[in-house]
């Protein structure tokens, strides 16, 4: 080589090939060496990536480990089949691509946007197969196949279930809590559910849709009431309903098919198939069959089929196909197929009868005529009322 030159000032060289030699000197600056590029290509000396920062592509066969200490960020793509274990990697990892199975014994899965545990989409295994929970919070999946969803406290004991909010508990098999506070679905057989409301208790085959306070048995239902109770004695097919309303009550042991639209502190007592009670609106209202309830302390009754619309402390207490409308502390006492209408502290004894305290005939000028033979070509049927200059009549003939 001619004279001595700085390094920078020796010719670039082009189409490097592997047999081109580097000159190499030793460690103490004594020997030099030469070594072929193919040499370095290979890269067999390559054992940690701590110090590389840029993007960084891994080739060749299978069987690659990658260990991570804990601060890196690992890129793995879709193309990478032969990764069978993360256990190791402790950083934050992204797969790339489609059709990824993940499969976790206990570990913490955090969804794309997650961050720290928290945002909703964070879950860890619970304690029953294949159940999951937040991540956050202090909740707990024991049930088989079960899920909380998300909130605090929140406790899913059932196979199956799923619950959601603030301290709410599902015991129940296929039992359900969406959202509210300190809710209960503690049912044997399962299939009950609360959605919102606070302080509610489900029962099996029972819903409860908002409302607070309320207690529904089996086969009930209640739809924003209040301090309200279905106790079906878990009797099948009682199908209570209560909506709105509050200090509702309905108690069927062995009744069937009542039903509360609104009203306050009602009551409906039956003891036996086929009850079919109603109570619309109103309140301090008691149909009452069943003698079970201290008060009032009636006995032996059997009415079915009764209702109470839009009345005041009025009670039906026996008999059947019973009505009470519009009325204050109105009675039916052993009748059937008995009505009140707009009466006030009345009793009703008489079957087959309807009361009211006064009739007002508004279209009392079309119906005088001078007798039947005339009433019936006016049109008033066999049977109707009609008045003669004032003095009324029954059509009879």
């Amino acid at each position: 080589m001619a004279g001595n030159k700085k390094i920078f000032d020796l010719p670039l060289r082009t189409g490097v090939t592997a047999d081109d030699r580097l000159a190499i000197v030793d460690s103490g600056n004594t020997t030099t060496y030469s070594v072929k590029l193919s040499d370095l290509q290979d890269g067999t000396g390559v054992n940690t990536l701590e110090s590389l920062t840029g993007n960084i592509t891994l080739s060749g066969g299978t069987d690659i480990t990658i260990t991570d200490n804990g601060s890196d960020t690992i890129t793995i793509s879709s193309s990478a089949t032969n990764v069978s274990s993360l256990e190791s990697l402790t950083g934050n990892i992204t797969f790339s691509g489609t059709n990824i199975d993940i499969t976790t014994s206990g570990q913490t899965i955090y969804l794309s946007g997650s961050t720290g545990g928290g945002g909703g989409g964070v879950y860890q295994s619970g304690t029953g197969t294949s159940s999951i929970k937040p991540v956050a919070g202090t909740n707990t999946a024991s049930g088989d196949f079960s899920a909380v969803l998300n909130g605090d406290g929140n406790t899913q004991s059932g196979n199956y279930g799923i619950v959601s909010g603030l301290n709410n508990t599902a015991s129940g098999p296929q039992s359900f809590i969406i959202g509210g506070t300190n809710n209960t679905a503690n049912n044997g057989l399962g299939n009950g559910g609360i959605i919102g409301g606070n302080n509610n208790t489900s029962g099996e085959r029972s819903g409860i849709v908002f409302g607070r306070q309320n207690n529904v048995g089996s086969d009930g239902f209640t739809f924003g009431a209040h301090n309200s109770t279905i106790s079906t004695n878990n009797n099948p097919n009682r199908d209570a309903v209560i909506l709105g309303g509050a200090y509702n009550i309905e108690f069927t042991n062995g009744g069937s098919r009542n039903t509360f639209l609104g009203g306050y502190a009602n009551k409906i007592y039956n003891a036996f198939t086929n009850a079919h009670s109603n109570i619309w609106g109103g309140e301090y209202n008691w149909i009452d069959a069943s003698g079970t309830y201290a008060s009032p302390s009636y006995t032996n009754w059997s009415g079915d089929t009764a209702t109470i619309i839009n009345s005041k402390n009025s009670n039906i207490k026996n008999g059947q196909v019973n009505t009470i409308l519009n009325s204050e502390s109105c009675v039916t006492t052993a009748t059937t197929r008995t009505t009140i209408i707009s009466c006030s502290g009345f009793t009703a004894t008489a079957d087959d009868m309807v009361y009211v305290p006064a009739l007002n005939v508004v279209n009392y000028a079309s119906l005088n005529f001078s007798g039947d033979t005339a009433a019936a070509t006016g049109g008033v049927e066999l049977g109707g009322l009609y008045h003669d200059n004032g003095a009324v009549r029954v059509r009879i003939t």
